[in-house]
């Protein structure tokens, strides 16, 4: 609903959202995906509704990521986005980690999730400083992987290229304050930041994301 008024007309119909979108941008992450597998006919109407060249970026099921759902879900997974990549229309998978796993319990989880497509086919990001290592970055370049340059507080990414476009994800962390959850207002600093490392990077070509939890409303981000 914080759309309406702001990217849509007030009272624009639900159905409308993905057309309207889809006509300003060419690309969307898709967080629902994260909690439910993807399904044939939401997917196909997906593809209808947006023009050729559009593409989705799934966000792999957090049963997977998040509470240790199993290789076995994340495969399935993969098998059930081929709508979207019969279409052109699938961009890299997103696995995004909780702040609460290190490499060393995530490290082989996420080596088997990389080999279950080929080069390319996924963005990573992790949120523990404890990932970053040599190790770590040589593995998402074997892979075509790219690191989700994400402005999560106290987890930064560094500047690496480890793909040949780039992903860039403004997030943040949601808090509870007073009985309310509430997100960081101002951000401009980390926006900053974010367009100094961009204006260094090697890649020519990035996806560029913005949640809600970056500033409070991603609406109001995203022209920033």
């Amino acid at each position: 609903a914080h759309f309406d008024n702001a990217l849509y007309p007030l009272r624009t119909p639900h159905a409308e959202y993905l057309p309207r979108y889809a006509k300003l941008f060419d690309v969307a992450e898709d967080t629902i995906l994260s909690h439910r597998m993807p399904g044939k006919d939401m997917l196909d109407d997906w593809i209808a509704q947006t023009p050729a060249g559009f593409e989705f970026l799934p966000k792999m099921h957090e049963a997977v990521t998040h509470k240790g759902g199993g290789i076995d879900m994340a495969k399935r997974y993969m098998e059930l986005l081929q709508p979207l990549r019969d279409a052109g229309k699938l961009g890299p998978t997103l696995l995004q980690f909780p702040a609460s796993l290190k490499r060393e319990k995530g490290g082989e989880l996420l080596q088997d999730l990389l080999r279950l497509a080929e080069p390319g086919a996924f963005a990573v990001e992790v949120r523990n400083m404890d990932w970053y290592t040599d190790a770590f970055r040589t593995l998402l370049e074997d892979h075509e992987a790219a690191l989700v340059w994400g402005t999560f507080p106290k987890a930064f990414a560094p500047p690496w290229n480890t793909s040949a476009k780039g992903y860039i994800r403004f997030t943040g962390k949601v808090m509870d304050l007073r009985g309310r959850y509430i997100t960081q207002a101002d951000r401009l600093a980390d926006i900053l930041e974010m367009r100094k490392r961009v204006e260094q990077a090697t890649w020519s070509e990035s996806y560029c994301i913005v949640t809600n939890p970056f500033e409070g409303n991603a609406v109001d981000s995203m022209p920033r």
